[in-house]
């Protein structure tokens, strides 16, 4: 197979009136209007001066037209996909970081890519969606960028064709080159693992600047299947969106299906899957209990995974039924041989734990600009993953934690070094280390030790309100704990995993001595009485006595939870809230103060 249309197996082959791409309310798109996009879009590129030693990055909202213009930029040269909403800045450091040539970027003038691409001369294509047309066209616009101009040059499976952004101990990002080599056996992989097939169907809620955006959807159309583009993930639709899409598996998160099940727990009524074969899991550890709940609830197997970008997602799975699956295990390797050693790189016995290695064709080569990355990532060909695991006499393989201080905030990886570079920066801020703590459905979650300067009165919201206007709103710290010295080991190293046991910080972040405060003040307003039943819900209170002062995050809120109040506050009050809302407001009284204000009235007090 020598280009990336290859991927497409059977479906342009055999069957180019297949369809290969849906949304909601769209007309389908077939696996041949797909390839004709493709190249459609290809030769633009090639027509501007792109050529295959170039870094092209997609800036574009998630959906069928991202997925169509980052296929065709990875048949000109390497597509490096970018996380759109992150600030002006942090998309900056990161097109001068891949030496990006050019970025392809929506309508409009207020895009973050855009403007952060004007600031440091990177010329600016523009992709726009056709209305009216197949879900996945797309037009594409824009002057010549720095380049001869010519025809598309053949896809060799030894080009890199993907370079993807992976946080490292460091707070610039690692980038993984992946060849063309690699996505294919990846997908195989994932093909193989799910036994998918030309009938098969993904309900894709991911996003396209992952590798697990990116990797599922070719192994789906790869397998001459569909996938079907959902707006995002929001729980209170996402069963009744399933029925026009009538998939037959999708990818969650711990966290989504959490709320799935809470969803379908006694509502026998909620529109079902028909087809649906199986869920796969993966991004965080998935808690037993909740595998069972979902399995029971859905009907179907949880099949959950582990894998990272530089394996070009998938490294093991836990198998379809009959097979054997472990509760508690992430599985076995399919296509990918995994090994686990000591610190001398030598194999240890099944049952010891030691660090996870890995080989194979979907595994990269290396790191590009290695002289950025911390020390060498093989132990002679293996990969070293920087995870801690053990395998049982079966070939299961269980993790234990990871030599890495990156953060997993639900899928997320993020720098601690990134955060503390940001807080420093605060006149009033000495020290600051930031950690995990444990959360309940986004496996880890962010939280920094603060040393004040003396004199310094700043505290946890001034200090988050600082962090809002420099980092992206997954990476600002969700608590942050004054202490007056960090606790070091005997050389003086701090070690971030230890910091949530060593300060008494218990699960879900909160000390010991801000988890016996409460918060009861009773509802006074209309809006907060509305708020509370909102939060109760959401947050599954029940029973609970929740006040207007309670933090959200006390609670057990998070992203996930954030959106799902979100959404509901729009449809009562026609209010549109940010997820900053509940870093700047994250109690009932200050959320419905800024409703109140939106809706342009004052607070009306609740009688008695």
């Amino acid at each position: 197979m020598a280009t990336v249309r290859a991927l497409f197996g059977k479906g342009p082959l055999q069957s180019p009136g297949a369809t290969a791409l849906l949304a909601p309310g769209r007309v389908p798109m077939t696996f041949g209007t797909l390839n004709s996009q493709v190249d459609s879009v290809r030769a633009a590129l090639s027509a501007m001066g792109i050529d295959r030693g170039d870094c092209v990055a997609v800036a574009m909202p998630t959906g069928p037209e991202r997925l169509v213009v980052q296929l065709a930029v990875m048949e000109c040269c390497a597509a490096a996909p970018l996380n759109p909403t992150l600030l002006t800045g942090e998309i900056a450091r990161q097109l001068t970081h891949l030496r990006a040539k050019a970025v392809i970027v929506p309508p409009g003038t207020d895009a973050g890519a855009r403007a952060a691409a004007r600031g440091i001369g990177v010329p600016c294509i523009q992709a726009e969606a056709v209305p009216d047309a197949p879900a996945g066209t797309v037009r594409i616009s824009g002057g010549s960028v720095a380049g001869v101009p010519g025809m598309p040059r053949e896809t060799r499976p030894d080009n890199v064709v993907l370079l993807m952004q992976t946080s490292g101990t460091t707070a610039n990002p690692k980038i993984v080159p992946l060849t063309l080599s690699n996505i294919q056996a990846g997908a195989a992989n994932v093909c193989a693992t799910l036994a998918l097939g030309p009938d098969d169907r993904l309900l894709s809620i991911l996003q396209l600047h992952h590798i697990a955006g990116i990797a599922y959807s070719l192994a789906a159309l790869s397998a001459g299947g569909s996938v079907f583009w959902t707006p995002g993930f929001d729980a209170e639709t996402f069963f009744t969106l399933a029925v026009e899409a009538d998939p037959t598996w999708f990818w969650a998160a711990p966290a989504m299906l959490h709320e799935m099940v809470r969803r379908a727990t006694g509502n026998p009524g909620l529109p079902r899957m028909p087809r649906l074969r199986f869920i796969r899991v993966g991004s965080a550890p998935l808690p037993v209990s909740l595998m069972l709940q979902a399995e029971q609830l859905l009907g179907v197997p949880v099949l959950e995974s582990y894998g990272m970008t530089e394996a070009a997602v998938q490294i093991t799975s836990a198998p379809l039924p009959p097979r054997v699956r472990k509760p508690g295990s992430v599985g076995i390797p399919v296509g990918t041989e995994i090994g686990i050693v000591n610190e001398d790189g030598e194999p240890v016995p099944d049952g010891t734990r030691g660090e996870i290695v890995i080989r194979g064709g979907s595994v990269m080569g290396g790191y590009r600009d290695p002289q950025g990355s911390n020390g060498n990532p093989f132990f002679r060909d293996w990969f070293r993953t920087g995870d801690l695991g053990y395998r049982d006499p079966d070939g299961y393989l269980f993790l234990t934690g990871r030599l890495k201080e990156i953060i997993n905030r639900g899928g997320e990886k993020i720098s601690p070094q990134e955060i503390d570079r940001a807080l420093l920066g605060h006149p009033g801020v000495e020290r600051a280390v930031t950690f995990p703590v444990p959360h309940p459905t986004l496996g880890e979650e962010i939280a920094t030790a603060v040393v004040l300067r003396p004199g310094s009165t700043a505290g946890e919201q001034e200090l988050q309100k600082f962090a809002i206007d420099r980092l992206s709103v997954g990476k600002v710290p969700r608590y942050i704990h004054i202490v007056r010295e960090i606790p070091s080991d005997e050389r003086g190293k701090v070690r971030r995993l230890e910091l949530a046991e060593r300060l008494g910080i218990a699960s879900g972040g909160k000390s010991t001595a801000r988890q016996a405060e409460t918060a009861e003040r009773s509802p006074r307003t209309p809006v907060e009485v509305e708020l509370i039943a909102m939060w109760q819900d959401v947050l599954r209170l029940e029973g609970g006595k929740v006040g207007t002062d309670a933090h959200f995050l006390d609670l057990g809120g998070d992203s996930v939870s954030a959106a799902q109040i979100i959404s509901r506050v729009r449809r009562t009050f026609d209010v549109d809230l940010s997820p900053l809302t509940f870093f700047e407001a994250p109690t009932i009284a200050g959320l419905a103060r800024i409703i109140e204000s939106k809706r342009g009235v004052g607070p009306v007090q609740v009688p008695g």
